[in-house]
Order: C-alpha cells, then structure tokens, then sequence
C-alpha cells in the first residue's frame, strides 16, 4: 500500500483520512453496485440502473459526478480509476427514450477529468481494455 508523504502535517493527515473514511463509507451503501473493495465515493453522487455498472478495486467517484448505468454492455471500470468532479457519463436518456447506449470500458489506472462528459451511445473504451 502507497505510503503518504512524511512531510505532510498529522493535522493534515488526519483531514485526509476523515474524508477518505466518509467515501468509503458512501461506497459500502450504494447497494446493487458490483465493485471490489475498496470503492470511493464523493459527496452528491448520483449513481443510477447500478445492475449495470461494474467497478475494479479503487475505484473513485468524485463528488457531483453523474453515472448512468442504462446500457447494453453495461459500464465497466478498471482498478484504480478515477471519475472527476461534476463529471457525466450518459449512455442513454434518463428515461430510457429512444436508444439504449452501448456502454463504456475504462481500463486500470485510467481516469476522466472534472467537468467531463461521456455520452457512450456507442461503445466507448478508455485505456487497456478489460
């Protein structure tokens, strides 16, 4: 396991794991999503369709992030991504009208930045593929 820095404060450590704690702690109550453990999840996220949706090891929804799991294929994240802040990743409508979307693979170590969107109406894969 990745060590933290010795030149940083214990006052600012301890703000680093409370934070890190309240995510992991919204990762164990999103039932229905497949993941393996640990799963990081920020404030506000909106996960929908979680059936569909399946997470690596450290995986980590920053908070505000939109993941929507209506798709064909599902999405797929790899060990060690990261989703950014404000972040959308839609591949279909909210309601299910018109299309479903195909869906999207994200590869270990991979990771879309804040304000990012990802439609996936087709298929999307991000990195290494799974």
């Amino acid at each position: 396991m990745p060590q933290m820095s010795t030149e940083i404060k214990k006052v600012d450590k301890l703000s680093i794991y409370i934070k890190t704690f309240w995510k992991i702690m919204r990762g164990l109550c999103k039932f229905g999503l497949k993941y393996d453990f640990p799963i990081f999840i920020g404030k506000s996220v909106e996960i929908t369709h979680r059936k569909h949706i399946k997470c690596g090891k450290n995986v980590k929804f920053e908070s505000y992030s939109e993941i929507h799991g209506l798709a064909r294929d599902g999405l797929h994240f790899g060990n060690n991504v990261t989703i950014g802040r404000y972040t959308e990743i839609r591949p279909s409508s909210y309601y299910g009208v018109g299309n479903i979307g195909s869906g999207l693979k994200m590869g270990d170590n991979s990771s879309i930045g804040p304000y990012g969107f990802i439609g996936c109406s087709g298929k999307i894969i991000i990195g290494r593929s799974l």
